[in-house]
């Protein structure tokens, strides 16, 4: 029978094995957040400019980011931990204002901090 120590470190690898395996699920899945966050600048920024689903799309967004955030932190990515909670502390600071708040500067930002976390998400 092992011992303690024996034990443990079977669990440490054990540990290490699942971890490994859901880093690599995130990291794997982030070019189709990378198309989510693309597909939802392209509804706050194209036609018709101002959606009727942009208080939902803003929403969705914030999810989104929010989600990056804290994955990017548990799995070993801080640079999408960081710039994702600068995109979720943004777009809460627009709740609830949905298309009155989509002027040009607006979606500058917007456009500056996904562009930031798709190029990071991107190098992964």
């Amino acid at each position: 029978m092992p011992g303690p120590s024996a034990m443990v470190d079977d669990d440490q690898k054990d540990f290490e094995a699942v971890f490994a395996e859901l880093r690599e699920s995130f990291r794997s899945r982030l070019p189709e957040v990378a198309k989510e966050l693309s597909a939802v600048l392209e509804l706050c920024d194209g036609p018709p400019r101002r959606p009727a689903g942009m208080s939902a799309a803003l929403e969705r967004l914030q999810g989104t980011a929010h989600s990056l955030a804290g994955q990017g932190g548990t799995f070993g990515f801080p640079e999408i931990s960081i710039a994702a909670a600068d995109l979720e502390d943004y777009v809460e600071g627009l709740n609830g204002k949905g298309a009155a708040a989509m002027n040009d500067a607006v979606l500058a930002r917007l456009r500056e901090a996904i562009g930031s976390l798709l190029r990071i998400t991107a190098n992964c």
